[in-house]
């Protein structure tokens, strides 16, 4: 015998299993203070650096310097939120520690900060972007006694505390483009100065949305420059939760939160997870799950494994996938969990003959954070079935309450487009 479980999943209730998946404003509101302030932090620590530049007071261990000729842009970095910040999937994590909420920010600097002599040596100037970072980052670092990671391979990070840190992206964009996304803000902005353009911290969406794919860079601390838009990744999920609605954004948190509450760590990205949830809703169709987030759940659950069982290409960067570095053990761990997921799901919602066996069977993959109310769970008999048709049971289950999405992102993924 059927039930229906999606009010234990989303609704207006407030033990519901989406509502306990929030990251508590108080965290949300640590992280954006911490990001405000090394933005702040990083601009000055460019203006400085640059100050000494010309000054001739260089230090020798940087190895990267202005070309006598060129304007400085050094002291003006651009900044833009990356992560949950774009896809609204943030979840508060099952287990902190070890597990912690991540805001993810990209800094974006002219091509010109990075030559040495007129010429690009990738490797030599992508460790010293890092280091003129963890330099500037240092003192505000001792000063609110946060740690700065600094072996990150794709990132510096400052860890707030135990169960929170800040992860910045440093990117590079030719200088004639930065010029002209500067002035592109002062256009947008209607009839902002130039000065007051270029000292904008943050990209206005239309100057952002300008940025040559094939010309925005990442620095890497191993591999030197490797070619990343992140805007690729952000955009396909964008489309999909626009040809799909928002349930294929609830899914996928919780699949995450399914994952946090599997492994305490895991390699099992976030991205991979929702790539596998846009897969199902893309082979099923619009409006198959009726609005029920249960039987959407069910549906992605019954193909995971399979999923995790072949390779994860990432679904805008060819020739890169979202499984890269899992051995053998980790996919096999993943493929079981993934099945034992199913099972359990399809026991609550398919075979289940009562609200409280359902619960049970639901919570042992997803833990307690999923309400233990067996008020919202309705138990379909023959007759409820024929008594309430589907486009009912989708009006009557319906979220009507604003998601509260949070700008953070929790587990700190590698960037992969």
């Amino acid at each position: 015998m059927a039930v229906i479980a999606h009010r234990l999943f989303n609704g207006s209730h407030k033990h519901a299993y989406l509502r306990q998946l929030k990251v508590p404003d108080e965290t949300i509101e640590e992280l954006r203070e911490a990001r405000d302030n090394i933005r702040r932090t990083l601009r000055a620590g460019f203006r400085d650096w640059n100050r000494d530049l010309q000054k001739g007071d260089n230090n020798s261990d940087l190895v990267v310097s202005l070309a006598a000729d060129q304007e400085p842009f050094v002291g003006t970095p651009k900044f833009r939120m990356q992560g949950s910040q774009s896809y609204h999937t943030a979840n508060d994590p099952a287990h902190k520690p070890p597990q912690q909420v991540d805001l993810d920010d990209g800094m974006f600097m002219p091509v010109s900060f990075l030559e040495q002599g007129g010429a690009m040596r990738p490797a030599l100037v992508s460790a010293a972007y890092f280091k003129v970072v963890e330099r500037a980052l240092a003192p505000l670092c001792e000063a609110n006694n946060w740690d700065l990671v600094t072996d990150r391979a794709s990132c510096v990070r400052v860890e707030l505390n135990n169960v929170c840190h800040v992860d910045i992206a440093l990117y590079a964009v030719p200088d004639q483009e930065f010029r002209t996304l500067v002035e592109s803000s002062e256009n947008v902005r209607g009839g902002m100065s130039f000065d007051g353009a270029f000292n904008q911290l943050e990209f206005l969406d239309e100057a952002y949305e300008r940025l040559s794919s094939d010309q925005m860079m990442l620095a890497h601390r191993k591999k030197g420059w490797w070619p990343s838009d992140p805007r690729k990744l952000e955009d396909w999920f964008k489309e999909a939760v626009e040809e799909f609605g928002p349930q294929v954004r609830y899914v996928s948190r919780y699949l995450k939160g399914w994952r946090d509450e599997e492994w305490e760590c895991s390699r099992l990205s976030s991205i991979a997870l929702m790539s596998a949830t846009v897969t199902v809703f893309e082979e099923n169709g619009s409006g198959t799950f009726d609005g029920r987030d249960d039987l959407a759940l069910l549906a992605v659950a019954k193909r995971l494994p399979e999923i995790l069982e072949g390779r994860i290409p990432n679904p805008r960067v060819d020739g890169v996938y979202l499984d890269d570095g899992w051995s053998l053990e980790e996919r096999a761990q993943f493929v079981a969990g993934a099945r034992s997921l199913a099972n359990a799901l399809t026991d609550a919602i398919k075979n289940s003959t009562s609200a409280s066996f359902t619960i049970e069977r639901l919570q042992s993959p997803l833990g307690e954070r999923l309400p233990d109310d067996v008020t919202l769970v309705v138990v379909e008999t023959s007759s409820e079935s024929e008594a309430v048709p589907a486009p009912a049971v989708a009006t009557l289950f319906r979220d009507d309450d604003a998601d509260a999405r949070p700008a953070v992102q929790t587990g700190g993924d590698e960037r992969y487009g």
